[in-house]
């Protein structure tokens, strides 16, 4: 069980907003060759393997996603806060608190930060 939870913990701290999502992808194909497994990817970037079971008689299917909720900033305000737009469908009271990163893609700096919405009425 610590061999899952290390690898949940490995891809969890992978920035995957949606659109971004090779890294992760990349983290997947290592990892399940890494086991024996065959992973394909996709033609969209997407990861599939079968895992053989005991029974060929049973199939099952198991399916997920791997991006994760995102935004992009679009302006830096004079008072250094900054100007989001959504990636995805989630409202912005859901995130409020959250812990998030910030990747400059200029610098290739990542900056730590929370989401704090200014007007929340």
């Amino acid at each position: 069980m610590n061999q899952t939870v290390q690898y949940l913990q490995e891809l969890t701290a992978i920035p995957s907003p949606t659109g971004f999502t090779a890294e992760v992808a990349d983290y997947l194909v290592k990892t399940l060759e890494g086991l024996g497994y065959e992973p394909v990817r996709t033609n969209k970037g997407g990861v599939h393997v079968v895992v053989k079971g005991a029974n060929d008689a049973q199939h099952r299917v198991v399916t997920a996603h791997v991006d994760t909720l995102g935004a992009i900033v679009r302006a830096v305000k004079p008072d250094g806060r900054l100007k989001l737009d959504r990636i995805g469908g989630f409202p912005w009271n859901m995130i409020e608190g959250e812990n998030c990163l910030v990747h400059v893609a200029s610098s290739g700096k990542t900056i730590s930060g929370t989401i704090l919405v200014h007007q929340t009425s």
